[in-house]
């Protein structure tokens, strides 16, 4: 693997290894040194156009963009300068003079650029003090069922029109007309992107805001989760934004090898994974018993299975959704034990036709962790040619009808003895001798591997359920 080119710069007296193929602003931040900054993202191509992240280079006539400037042998940068300074303060007066002063009821308060940098590089009083005369502009613009475009609070600093370009090539919003009147708008009246909420992550201020969350809850009283979604094969990196065991939002964490700093809206509506009904309760032969009681006949059923050694075999049928942790005990479980054929099924496929594959991170793959499953553990997928006729099925996951549809309970029938793990309520539960609550990968720690071999790290989130192990723990138990 070919190494990146650097160079020797010095960023206020820091000596630096500078790759040349990256802007001076982003080895700054890199390196721990703080510029300000508007119309930058890492993953985004430079535009230059909010004039915040101005520094002095020895040699040059005047303060210079550092994120459209690249480093070069034996650069000398000053990033505290008085010029800079004095510059900077003219931008943020610029950026403010329009700007309205409703700081109290936005929803980018705690994550606001535009206050970091004003309280941080100015601090001075703004020269226009009569606030009628600001030039007003539309309020409330409904975007799409998603977005809320507030025009007065925006900057144009057109990183939502960056990315709709570059990123999702949806090319769904430009800036129209010039000078104070500028504004953001959608292309043919509405915004319609399947990535279209990075657009509200990556703004600035609070000018794009979100349907579901505006005015739900301050970001800053929000305790932030690393987690990964499931919702396809990718394995976008997240956060789950909570509070009290609610979840408010879901929002992309940076992974540069995965899914950079985006993840697309499907991923984000965690309500129809969510709201299903749970399953509370064990039931052992369609009676609930204590949750600690299901986990020893669960046990006695599969040694007794074990020690007979009878004429038929066993079916174990593992999760899509279970965690590197909880697949690797589940086969080294049953592979112990003679007779028992391990396959997997897939589970939930959510917005399968509403959000197909696509060439930006998308996959028609619905399942988290088919790779491990295939790839490291050599399963193959469990199919309506099997007949089910077996002593032992244990069933993990949310019931077999993705898989084999509607053979399902026909495949159950056949089996004399049958055990199921899983979170939510299902159909065919009052066939299986034993039922057993598990948790959602919102409520337990583990790590997922995409499909292509990348491996990712989730975190509990919620506590709704202490009582109920993992199910890495109950097969490592057994």
């Amino acid at each position: 693997m070919n190494e990146k080119k650097t160079v020797s710069i010095t960023i206020d007296g820091k000596k630096v290894d500078a790759p040349v193929d990256q802007p001076i602003l982003a080895t700054a931040l890199d390196e721990g040194i703080d510029i300000p900054y508007f119309c930058y993202h890492k993953d985004l191509r430079p535009d230059g156009n909010c004039r915040m992240c101005l520094v002095d280079i020895e040699k040059t006539r005047r303060p210079t963009i550092s994120c459209m400037t690249y480093p070069t042998e034996g650069m000398i940068v000053h990033t505290k300068t008085d010029k800079v300074k004095a510059m900077q303060k003219a931008v943020l007066e610029m950026v403010l003079v329009n700007h309205p002063l409703d700081c109290p009821i936005c929803d980018k308060v705690g994550e606001c650029r535009l206050q970091a940098n004003y309280f941080q590089y100015s601090g001075e009083p703004s020269h226009f003090l009569n606030p009628h005369a600001k030039v007003r502009a539309p309020k409330l613009e409904k975007f799409s069922d998603r977005i809320i475009f507030d025009s007065e609070r925006c900057i144009k600093c057109s990183l939502c029109v960056r990315f709709s370009t570059d990123v999702s090539q949806s090319h769904g919003l430009g800036l129209v007309n010039r000078g104070v009147h500028s504004t953001v708008a959608p292309s043919g009246g509405e915004y319609v992107d399947q990535y279209s909420d990075c657009v509200i992550d990556i703004c600035p201020v609070g000018a794009l805001t979100s349907t579901t969350f505006r005015f739900q809850a301050r970001v800053y009283t929000l305790q932030k989760t690393e987690s990964v979604c499931t919702f396809c094969a990718r394995g976008c990196n997240t956060n789950i934004e909570h509070k009290l065991n609610k979840i408010y939002r879901i929002t992309p964490r940076r992974n540069e090898d995965v899914n950079k700093s985006w993840m697309c809206n499907a991923g984000r509506d965690f309500a129809p994974y969510w709201n299903r009904e749970r399953l509370h309760t064990a039931r052992s032969k369609n009676k609930e018993i204590s949750y600690e009681q299901s986990l020893i006949e669960c046990k006695d059923i599969v040694r007794d299975y074990a020690m007979k050694k009878p004429v038929g075999k066993a079916l174990a049928i593992a999760s899509t959704f279970g965690s590197n942790e909880e697949i690797a005990s589940f086969v080294s479980l049953f592979r112990m034990i003679s007779g028992v054929d391990i396959y997997f099924k897939t589970d939930s496929i959510l917005y399968q036709k509403e959000y197909p594959h696509d060439d930006v991170l998308i996959r028609d793959d619905k399942n988290p962790n088919r790779y491990t499953l295939e790839k490291i553990h050599q399963l193959k997928e469990i199919t309506d040619t099997h007949d089910g006729a077996f002593d032992l099925l244990v069933v993990w996951g949310e019931g077999l009808k993705n898989s084999l549809k509607e053979k399902q309970e026909e495949f159950l029938k056949k089996a004399k003895r049958k055990i199921l793990f899983t979170p939510f309520i299902d159909e065919t539960m009052s066939m299986y001798d034993l039922v057993i609550p598990t948790l959602t990968f919102i409520e337990k720690n583990g790590t997922y591997t995409n499909f292509e071999g990348k491996t990712s790290r989730f975190n509990r989130a919620l506590s709704l359920y202490h009582h109920i192990q993992d199910e890495a723990m109950i097969f490592e138990d057994f």
